[in-house]
């Protein structure tokens, strides 16, 4: 029993190690590009960053996103976001190219979300934007690269992925953060029903105290739909 303990450890390090240098190793790849073509006019460089980025991407077959859906990695979105951060950190000239895919409506940078406990939140944020008509992001951040703090963070990166700004009464960006053990809410362009809202992050904080992180999170979506459900 130890021992299998101890080699399941073992894999998961390894994982992990393997993880950080492909996501290294790809930054590098992608940066030594674009230092190539650092010479181009802004937005023709922005568009030539963008092709050389997606290039490296496709690369790795198992970060491939097909269309349909039918072969959507879930680690997609986690890879793109932390090449993304890497190449912020380290290119010099380079342009910001992250968005999620709109094939799903999680980022788990934090590596929370077991299978079930992703099939559960994916299957309840689905309902939600059907239901309400919004936008509604869930994501678990390891740090608030480049912003100092996690309000910070919300506010800026909700900007930034224009959260709301496709849908019909807006958005939400629900994010969990370990560093603050933290559960916070932006509300991008919302049009109507942000009075409901009021002081929800703080029952949402009280059940965190309670519950995993796990829990919580998908908790916090059923609360949030009840809150607009209300007459």
């Amino acid at each position: 029993m130890a021992l299998r303990a101890v080699s399941t450890l073992f894999l998961l390090i390894v994982c992990i190690s393997l993880k950080s240098q492909t996501i290294a190793s790809m930054a590098r790849s992608i940066c030594d590009s674009i230092q190539k073509v650092a010479y181009l006019p802004y937005e023709e460089g922005r568009k030539e960053q963008r092709r050389i980025y997606h290039d490296e991407l496709t690369r790795y077959p198992t970060l491939r996103v097909d269309i349909t859906g039918l072969n959507r990695p879930r680690e997609f979105n986690e890879y793109n976001y932390r090449i993304n951060r890497e190449l912020l950190k380290k290119c010099d000239g380079y342009i910001d190219q992250f968005s999620l895919i709109p094939l799903s409506k999680i980022l788990d940078l934090e590596g929370l979300l077991s299978e079930s406990h992703y099939d559960s939140l994916e299957g309840r944020i689905i309902q939600f934007i059907y239901a309400q008509k919004l936008d509604l992001v869930v994501i678990t951040i390891d740090d608030f690269y480049p912003h100092d703090t996690f309000d910070n963070y919300l506010l800026e990166v909700g900007k930034e992925w224009n959260i709301g700004g496709r849908y019909q009464n807006g958005g939400l960006l629900l994010a969990y953060s370990s560093v603050t053990s933290q559960i916070g809410l932006y509300t991008g362009k919302l049009k109507t029903g942000g009075e409901r809202l009021v002081g929800i992050e703080s029952d949402l904080n009280e059940l965190l105290e309670k519950k995993d992180s796990a829990f919580a999170l998908l908790r916090s979506v059923e609360i949030i739909d009840e809150a607009f459900d209300q007459n």
